[in-house]
């Protein structure tokens, strides 16, 4: 039976995410911990390159701009904890498109030679805010009122790693999830979504380090063609889910009244 991957893996997926958590995409495809020993070390070459994060950070952009178009809140949340409140939300409008990236990149390497290699090498300096992202007290795992009903919402087993982040502010979680369960009901909220999985699919070529990650590549390390197969269906899902809170975290900053954009200017 194969071991768990290092706990050093998973220290430097918060490195480089400057996070104080593991993404469940993450803890999900260390589920076979041949793929993730051999994929990260390349993954974590991009992160932390300019060209990465500004592509991620434009992505977040289009999901601001998408969300605006057909979402205005009505909930109006009070101050209390509104800073703690306001640093959560913004660790996953920053994080999410990463992870979108990042997930689009190992899809698209299955079933190629490989991916990436055409993006900036230039590396970067980590911000102020990345430093107060890492700091950022962020607990997830725990049951909460509207679990059962975002989760059936979704179509998960379990509600994102989002909506798990803020069951500490249920004042907030309880009115906005109201809001934002109706328009995931919305046909062309989600038809944005899903275009932005289809548009960090086309990013993957913009990875600074060439990933060769493929059936045919997983097979000499070990990985068996089940185990190929659930990382594919995890992939999948991963997507889909990332780039639909990618829109979910978005309509939480409007309700908390930022709309600001990372790139474009408005």
């Amino acid at each position: 039976m194969s071991e768990q991957p290092s706990e050093a893996i998973f220290e430097e997926i918060k490195q480089f995410f400057y996070i104080p958590f593991i993404p469940s995409a993450f803890l999900r495809l260390a589920d076979t911990p041949e793929y993730l020993s051999h994929v990260w070390p390349a993954l974590k070459v991009s992160l932390d390159t300019v060209g990465f994060l500004n592509s991620a950070r434009y992505m977040a952009d289009m999901a601001m701009e998408a969300t605006e178009e057909v979402y205005e809140p009505i909930f109006c949340p009070t101050s209390n904890e509104a800073k703690e409140l306001a640093h959560v939300i913004d660790v996953f409008h920053y994080v999410q498109p990463q992870i979108l990236l990042i997930l689009a990149a190992l899809r698209e390497a299955l079933d190629r030679d490989s991916v990436g290699g055409a993006g900036s090498v230039e590396l970067r300096s980590p911000t102020e805010r990345e430093l107060i992202h890492r700091d950022t007290e962020i607990m997830l795992g725990e049951e909460f009122v509207e679990s059962d009903d975002i989760a059936s919402v979704l179509g998960l087993d379990k509600p994102p790693d989002l909506y798990q982040s803020l069951a500490y502010f249920p004042k907030f979680l309880g009115p906005v999830w109201l809001e934002i369960r109706e328009l995931q009901a919305y046909p062309e909220f989600r038809r944005r979504a899903r275009a932005l999985y289809y548009y960090s699919k086309s990013g993957s070529r913009f990875l600074a380090s060439p990933l060769a990650a493929n059936d045919f590549v997983l097979g000499e390390l070990g990985v068996t063609a089940e185990e190929i197969s659930k990382i594919r269906d995890c992939l999948e899902e991963e997507l889909l889910q990332t780039a639909t809170m990618m829109m979910h975290v978005e309509a939480m900053r409007l309700v908390i009244g930022i709309n600001t954009r990372e790139v474009v200017t408005k």
